[in-house]
């Protein structure tokens, strides 16, 4: 198989990276990360190099990893014919198989870990988002052999920043299939765990490590998105990774500022919040550069100043560089929508003032802690004390429970709870916070006392700061817990002081066996694809993924409607030959299930693109020409195929089913060709 290319260059360039620093106890974690941040950049440059000239595609691909790989087996003989590569010891993991929570931590970790890898395996993808326009855009550009912007009914598929997609579009040009699609968010997840425990040595103490593993992986919308081609734990992935580099020292080099910037450049490339979240800890990085400088070197008033100054200059080039990989994707998007950053879907704040903050605020805690009456004490706080309508769309992107009937409030309290991969909460994670900052405020004197204290709450102000700009900027939105899964993640090393620092053992303990049951359970029964399906009665709960065939996946969580009639509608296009289709959908509706069938059914190459383009990338360059068009599939009523196909090609049109609605439009190639 020639994914394991790329596995076996990854693991190469772990134990390169480990012959680097020999001895250093934390080195395995540490260069998994720095693996991750080169391969990272690796993909991406690869990607955009071969979509220069459309040759994004397997023989491309396969011989630059190939090539790769030759370079890095021998650099790895060369490391251990030198002896700089020795084999790694398990003691270095400092392992206490004698400490009960330590066992405690170990297993439920493993085992989270175990369960979300076998289901992002075994399940095929049936995400909302990536049905809708994650994967479709990666079947595109294998389609037209580079990420070149092209017309298309969702505009998301092309404006959205590329980053995750172009992990994804490598796995799948070389597995030649989408079984590791969801791969790349549970690689990012087993980063998020490792990294943290690193971080929480920096910022605690290495007792720690264990303990901050284990919460991290039992946050539940972090285990939910593992199993998905989504782009949140992406996201957070490298934001953890620029928080490590920003705590690893206080004498930054130049080699630190280069993984600060790799770190903070895959971030913003992988979603547009990172600019939210990255910019606080942009200024740690500014206040503690500042501090160690001037406090090592104390001088003259006159060389504070210069010194502050090369200091901010150095921030300003670490943010500019940044963006150096985002700048074809910028580039794209100013060419075809006159902006840098794309189209706006509606998610800013359009008032920037005080009540959308707290408003925000309230409504996040709401999503996030299952409190009976929680919801009408927000409706009375918005009503009597900020005095705004608590569904008021300049700052809504979508209705909140409050805006259905009352009764209905107790589903949005069990949405909390459900194991859905857009709308579970982090209750026993959030409680764990407004704890942890509780004892900051109260405890802040003893902070004072210790650097790693002082740290800690350095990256806690920080997280505090981006939630507010995030309240502040963005409108709320139902689905917010995933958008606000970096924070979480961030905050874990504040849980994991609180717990280990402050709680009674017996408490701790209590906490720890908690976690551990949630996690598994969690990890056992995603909703959309579960290993262990659980008696709900939502419409999308799907049965157990063990039960379920790889085609019937797809479907069986959100959209099982359409089941039938996509595979209604692919037959039909297959009895007539086509391999030229046009697909007039709406704006969410879903694509990639359509390339899937297609694939299955089709005994060779095919072709696919969007018609009936209103938006602005219309203007972009078709995939192929119109006149190739031999049918065409329409969940839009009143689209009626026009100046398509060849001339005076006569169309017949076959509704599928009225719902959901779904109808082809056909012609005879080969009567129309015998007829010429």
């Amino acid at each position: 198989m020639l994914i394991l290319l790329l596995a076996f260059n990854f693991l190469s360039t772990v134990l390169i990276f480990i012959s680097l620093e020999p001895g250093q106890r934390l080195c395995l974690r540490d260069a998994f990360i720095k693996s991750s941040i080169i391969y990272g950049i690796l993909i991406v440059v690869l990607t955009e190099a071969l979509s220069f000239n459309h040759s994004l595609e397997t023989s491309s691909v396969a011989s630059f990893w190939s090539l790769l790989l030759a370079l890095n087996t021998a650099l790895v003989g060369l490391k251990f014919k030198r002896r700089s590569l020795q084999p790694l010891k398990l003691q270095n993991l400092n392992w206490r198989l004698s400490d009960c929570d330590n066992l405690i931590s170990i297993f439920t970790v493993f085992s989270v870990l175990g369960l979300t890898l076998a289901t992002a395996l075994i399940a095929a993808p049936n995400n909302w988002d990536a049905m809708t326009y994650h994967l479709p855009r990666v079947m595109h550009w294998l389609q037209n052999q580079t990420v070149a912007y092209y017309p298309t009914n969702n505009i998301r598929q092309i404006s959205l920043p590329p980053g995750t997609g172009y992990l994804v579009a490598q796995l799948q040009i070389l597995a030649r299939s989408d079984r590791f699609a969801s791969c790349v968010q549970w690689l990012a997840f087993l980063g998020i765990i490792g990294g943290n425990s690193l971080i929480a040595e920096k910022l605690t103490q290495p007792a720690a490590k264990w303990l901050t593993m284990l919460v991290c992986a039992s946050l539940p919308m972090a285990i939910m998105q593992a199993t998905t081609p989504q782009t949140d734990l992406t996201l957070t992935y490298w934001l953890v990774c620029l928080v490590y580099f920003i705590f690893r020292t206080k004498d930054y080099k130049a080699h630190d500022y280069f993984w600060i910037s790799a770190s903070l450049g895959l971030s913003v490339l992988a979603k547009p919040t990172a600019f939210v979240f990255g910019f606080s800890l942009m200024v740690i990085l500014l206040v503690r550069n500042l501090a160690y400088k001037n406090l090592k070197y104390p001088t003259t008033l006159k060389k504070v100043i210069i010194q502050f100054g090369l200091t901010a200059l150095s921030f300003i080039l670490i943010s500019v560089a940044s963006l150096g990989l985002s700048l074809p994707s910028y580039w794209r998007n100013y060419l075809l929508f006159d902006s840098w950053m794309g189209p706006e879907f509606g998610t800013r704040n359009e008032v920037l003032g005080v009540p959308q903050i707290p408003s925000n605020i309230l409504k996040y805690l709401a999503i996030n802690l299952p409190i009976p009456g929680f919801w009408q004490l927000i409706a009375f706080i918005h009503q009597s004390v900020l005095q705004v309508d608590v569904n008021d769309p300049r700052f809504n992107y979508s209705p909140t429970p409050l805006a259905e009937d009352v009764s209905q409030l107790p589903l949005a309290l069990l949405k909390v709870l459900a194991p859905h991969e857009d709308y579970v909460g982090n209750p026993i994670h959030l409680l764990l916070i407004i704890l942890g900052w509780i004892i900051l405020i109260f405890g802040w004197k003893s902070l004072s006392r210790g650097t790693k204290s002082l740290d800690l709450l350095m990256l806690s102000i920080a997280n505090l700061v981006s939630f507010l700009s995030f309240c502040l900027l963005l409108k709320w939105q139902i689905w917010g817990n995933r958008l606000l899964l970096p924070l979480f993640v961030l905050n874990v090393p504040l849980i994991a002081y609180c717990l280990h620092r402050i709680a009674p053992l017996k408490l701790r303990r209590a906490f720890l066996v908690l976690l551990a049951f949630m996690a598994i359970l969690y990890a056992l029964t995603p909703m959309r694809h579960p290993l262990l399906a659980l008696p709900n009665r939502s419409d999308e709960q799907s049965a157990s993924i063990l039960t379920l065939s790889r085609s019937e996946a797809y479907f069986s969580g959100a959209r099982k409607e359409l089941q039938a009639p996509y595979r209604a509608a692919i037959a039909l296009i297959q009895q007539h030959q086509c391999r030229s289709v046009g697909l007039a959908l709406g704006g969410d509706d879903w694509e990639y299930p359509l390339w899937v069938l297609m694939d299955e059914q089709s005994s060779s190459s095919f072709q696919m693109k969007s018609v009936g383009v209103k938006n602005e990338s219309r203007l972009a360059p078709p995939e192929f020409p119109d006149e190739q068009l031999c049918a065409v599939l329409s969940t839009i009523p009143t689209y009626q195929p026009q100046n398509l196909g060849a001339q005076n090609l006569a169309w017949q049109e076959q509704v599928i089913s009225e719902t959901p609605f779904v109808k082809v439009f056909v012609s005879n190639v080969e009567k129309q060709n015998s007829l010429s």
